[in-house]
């Protein structure tokens, strides 16, 4: 009765995946090792989405970006970071900002090292950028 059970959830689990995957599982022959293994290929795609989002994280720059798509790409970065489970402390965010930016923003910089929280760092950066604008 149980090796009944246990083939009919197996079936159940193949059909209820796409045939990509699927097929990369077809060698379990029991529904707990097809599991298992589901779990595992799961883990490998997060750690390489985990890997792409920080390697994103660390390069990206504000070079072709103003600065509002700047900071939005950079917070979104962080949050989707988050949401796999590899958190980006806010500090790390601050650092990790500040040093993407262009030579042009070295005297604010220094200025908002300091900052604990990227609400006052997206406060002090927007007066400083208002007030470049206004004397230009």
């Amino acid at each position: 009765k149980w090796i009944t059970n246990d083939q009919q959830l197996l079936g159940w689990l193949f059909n209820s995946m796409t045939r990509d995957v699927a097929t990369q599982l077809l060698h379990y022959e029991t529904s707990k090792d097809f599991w298992e293994g589901a779990q595992s290929l799961v883990g490998a795609h997060s750690r390489s989405r985990v890997t792409l989002l920080k390697i994103e994280f660390h390069s990206t720059r504000n070079e072709t970006l103003n600065m509002l798509e700047y900071l939005i790409k950079m917070k979104t970065l962080s949050n989707n970071l988050k949401l796999a489970r590899s958190l980006i402390s806010t500090g790390d965010l601050i650092i990790q900002t500040l040093a993407s930016l262009d030579n042009k923003y070295n005297a604010i910089v220094v200025q908002l090292s300091n900052k604990s929280n990227i609400s006052g760092l997206i406060y002090k950066l927007n007066c400083w950028l208002m007030k470049i604008d206004l004397n230009s």
